[in-house]
């Protein structure tokens, strides 16, 4: 059976892609710069060597990135002016585009301006908290001087940094006037002390690159252009990253809310009714290590995995005390699984609460 060929062009993407990583990959990694323009500075190895050698590709491959406003349920690009209260929503790895398929049209329903941020999230994360705040800069000069946060998995690690970044300095932009006052800053499913899964990012690179190829909008080169594996470095627990991050005192002036989800319907009190009893008879020994084994096994489903990806305990920040747990994945506490169902992902209700709490009358127009 002879290959497809969709299935050349994604290994020529691949082989391609590979044979430029290997070109550039003893090159040191270079600082994180201000960006200079409507597109995220080239910043990796890779980005700065790429976007040398193939000038063109390298700017369609970056102007993926940057606003979408969502409205009447189409995505769009930012109006001349904004109201003053905006929702913004951040991604997180590798996300190949329907993320806020059901967060979207249910904060714009509600009577929110709502933009989505798109960056390139497999660069470091203060190349892409940089990259945030610059873009900042867009939404204040069309008018909006206060926004709040809506982000998903390393989105909420990403506006943590561009919050508490003393290099950044976001409250100083505020006070000149160049970027919008943050209200409050949602996480979803938020890997806040890492993740293990980190050290499996290229899996989930290679599915983010193909669902762009398949659906028409990718493009060879995209893979590296939104970096080459440091956001998992980043990611990964006990990262330096992770270190300088949490290490830095508590955001003021900025409410937090934490939505972490549990993928199984088990509970650890649940549980309490496979202990076995106690000094068990020589006779049910090997029946009771059977049990135990089953009730090791259950105890990995419970809470303490979280959402699949996220463990709970990596979800919680000291001092966050509006800390919500769901049911369900990684996924599917954003957004349904199939586009085609109508159910409602149980993280929307929550976001929808605390904006009505801190925007009570929300703008019913959006200026066009």
């Amino acid at each position: 059976m002879k290959p497809s060929p969709i299935f050349k062009f994604i290994r020529l993407g691949v082989l391609l892609g590979l044979a430029v990583l290997i070109a550039v990959s003893a090159t040191a990694r270079k600082p994180v710069g201000p960006s200079t323009g409507s597109r995220p500075d080239a910043v990796t190895p890779a980005q700065l060597q790429l976007k040398t050698m193939f000038p063109n590709s390298y700017a369609k491959a970056a102007a993926e990135f940057g606003w979408r406003q969502h409205r009447d349920g189409q995505s769009q690009g930012l109006p001349d002016k904004l109201p003053k209260r905006v929702v913004v929503l951040v991604h997180g790895l590798d996300e190949p585009g329907k993320l806020w398929m059901n967060v979207a049209p249910a904060v714009t329903n509600a009577g929110y301006a709502t933009c989505e941020f798109r960056y390139p999230n497999d660069q470091p994360l203060t190349a892409s908290a940089t990259y945030l705040l610059h873009s900042l800069g867009d939404l204040r000069t069309r008018g909006t001087t206060e926004i709040i946060f809506v982000s998903h998995s390393m989105g909420g690690l990403v506006c943590r940094e561009l919050l508490t970044s003393p290099e950044l300095d976001h409250a100083g932009g505020v006070i000149k006037k160049q970027v919008p006052a943050v209200k409050r800053l949602l996480m979803l499913c938020p890997p806040n002390h890492g993740s293990p899964l980190a050290h499996a990012r290229f899996a989930t690179e290679l599915r983010d690159q193909c669902m762009r190829l398949f659906k028409g909008n990718g493009n060879l080169l995209s893979g590296l252009v939104d970096g080459t594996g440091e956001a998992g470095t980043d990611l990964v627990p006990d990262s330096e990253f992770l270190k300088t991050l949490n290490g830095r005192p508590s955001l003021r002036g900025v409410t937090l809310t934490i939505i972490a989800g549990i993928a199984s319907p088990i509970t650890t009190d649940q549980l309490g009714v496979l202990d076995p009893p106690p000094a068990p008879a020589p006779e049910v020994a090997a029946k009771d290590d059977i049990a135990a084994q089953c009730r090791a096994a259950l105890e990995s489903l419970a809470e303490g995995v979280g959402d699949g990806c996220v463990s709970v305990d990596s979800a919680k920040l000291t001092g966050v005390t509006d800390f919500v747990t769901v049911q369900g994945t990684h996924l599917s506490t954003v957004r349904n699984v199939l586009e085609s169902s109508t159910d409602i992902p149980p993280a929307v209700p929550l976001v929808l609460e605390r904006l009505a709490k801190d925007w009570p009358l929300p703008p019913r127009t959006v200026a066009k």
